[in-house]
């Protein structure tokens, strides 16, 4: 019982998700603020600044926590 079993940790999936993420909340941001050139889209939902604006939030919103997740489970699992 006194056996300690560790899980290596693989820093290429770390990154790759970090970065990922990085990523992800840029293209939020860039649809935050770039809603209004979408006007002329085909797709009737997509000509509304407020639909864009609101995925850039999610975007941001969801892919951040996702990030900050990942961080937190490296450095928990690193001590």
């Amino acid at each position: 019982m006194g056996n300690r079993i560790e899980i290596s940790l693989s820093k290429n999936k770390l990154f790759l998700g970090i970065g990922g993420s990085i990523l992800f909340v840029i293209l939020g941001i860039w649809l935050f603020t770039n809603s209004t050139e979408f006007q002329n889209n085909s797709i009737r939902l997509m000509r509304n600044p407020m639909v864009i604006k609101s995925v850039g939030i999610v975007g941001m919103l969801f892919f951040k926590w996702g990030d900050r997740r990942k961080i937190q489970n490296h450095n928990d699992a690193v001590r």
